[in-house]
């Protein structure tokens, strides 16, 4: 059992050689961040589960994954960009309460997404971008950023939270 980080090394992971044969990942209980680059283009990769104790999800740690669905536990704080970029089978996301912040492009081109859930009214969120349909998720007023959601699409949160943007 491990506990800390677990770091990025573009030029290897110890499976990276079996990355079309992993398709569950489970982060354990002691793992505080997963690094850039972790589980890039494990692209048979559907389903992980989140420990308690991770914070924080780093740059292109799932790109071109077939992860389905993601519930962040509640020790979560922060999705860096492109984290989650090109999962495009990835249909459902639930924030929990303590997530501070998803940066931006987080989920860039995850096409299939059909439902959104912000638990954390305060939640900070540069930009939720999902290419093909055009969809832009911000908390601030611009009124150069589309803010609609596509046919199908359901996002919950809070009164005067992100989510409040497309009620």
């Amino acid at each position: 059992e491990h506990a800390g980080e677990m770091r990025e090394d573009r030029e290897y992971h110890p499976w990276a050689d079996y990355r079309e044969e992993i398709f569950t990942v489970e982060i354990g209980d002691g793992i505080t961040a997963l690094g850039e680059n972790l589980f890039e283009n494990c692209h048979n990769l559907k389903t992980v589960q989140f420990g308690n104790g991770l914070q924080e999800i780093r740059t292109q740690a799932f790109l071109s994954t077939a992860v389905e669905s993601l519930i962040f536990p509640e020790s979560m704080r922060i999705i860096h960009g492109y984290a989650f970029n090109y999962c495009e089978k990835l249909e459902r996301v639930e924030f929990s309460k303590s997530m501070e912040r998803v940066e931006e492009s987080a989920f860039n081109c995850c096409n299939a997404l059909k439902e959104v859930t912000f638990l954390n009214p305060n939640m900070e969120n540069e930009v939720w971008w999902n290419e093909e349909k055009k969809v832009y998720i911000t908390p601030f007023s611009d009124e150069n950023t589309l803010k609609a959601v596509p046919d199908g699409m359901v996002v919950r949160g809070y009164e005067n939270s992100v989510a409040q943007d497309f009620a």
